[in-house]
Order: C-alpha cells, then sequence, then structure tokens
C-alpha cells in the first residue's frame, strides 16, 4: 500500500486504513507498531500520519521546530517554502487549532532580523 502512495491517492488510502482498522480488530498505526521497529517504524508512522491528516502533521513539524533553544531552520524551511503556495493556509488553520495561537504570531516571537522577516513573508497573515 504504502509502495503506490500519492497525495491524490491520500483520500483512499485513509479509507483503505478505515476498512483495515475494522478488519483487523487494530489500527494500521498498531500494526505498524507491532511490525517494525526503528526508523522503518518512524518513517512508516510518519506516512501513515501525514495520509491522514497532512496539515496536522505539518504544524506540529512547525511547532518542534520552533522549541527549546535556537530554532531549527530545517524543518521550518522545508514546511514553509513549498506550501507557501499551495496549502499553508490549512497548516496556519491547524497550527491554531492545535497551539492554540497563530504561526504568524508564533513566529514572531520565535524568530528575529532577516529570517523573522522571511518566514513571515512566506506565512502571509496573522490569522483571526
Amino acid at each position: 500500500i504504502f509502495y503506490y502512495y500519492s497525495f491524490p491517492l491520500s483520500r483512499s488510502l485513509s479509507s483503505v486504513f478505515d476498512c483495515f482498522q475494522s478488519l483487523a480488530g487494530r489500527s494500521v498505526e498498531e500494526t505498524v507498531q507491532a511490525a517494525f521497529s526503528g526508523d522503518l517504524r518512524l518513517g512508516l508512522l510518519i506516512l501513515v500520519r501525514s495520509i491522514r491528516n497532512t496539515p496536522e502533521l505539518l504544524a506540529d513539524t512547525v511547532h518542534r521546530a520552533l522549541k527549546g533553544v535556537g530554532q531549527q531552520s530545517g524543518p521550518l524551511l522545508r514546511v514553509l517554502v513549498p506550501r507557501s503556495e499551495e496549502d499553508l493556509l490549512s497548516v496556519r488553520v491547524q497550527f491554531h487549532r492545535q497551539h492554540g495561537r497563530s504561526l504568524y504570531s508564533t513566529l514572531q516571537e520565535a524568530v528575529k532580523g532577516e529570517y523573522q522577516h522571511a518566514l513571515l513573508a512566506l506565512c502571509g497573515a496573522e490569522d483571526i
């Protein structure tokens, strides 16, 4: 199933996961946890999460990248740059749902200088 995954199939695969759960009595995530280990398990769980709800996964990725001492610019850029013209609005909405504040205001507080200006320009606008 994972081998043939592509974005247009994500709705279909999400339905397949639901059918799997009704037939197997456990979720795809639980099955992956039991059957795999290490980086393969982690990769498959991330893939399943992406199929189920991409904006949720990306909002968490941004939140984790902004947490703690020093920001991780790699994950931030990997989410914000390619999504800035596609579906960043859905990531911004999901970020607000999950974390109770806008991505824009979080970026304003978390990063400074030219890097902040660039990320805010990618983000677009403050969500109300």
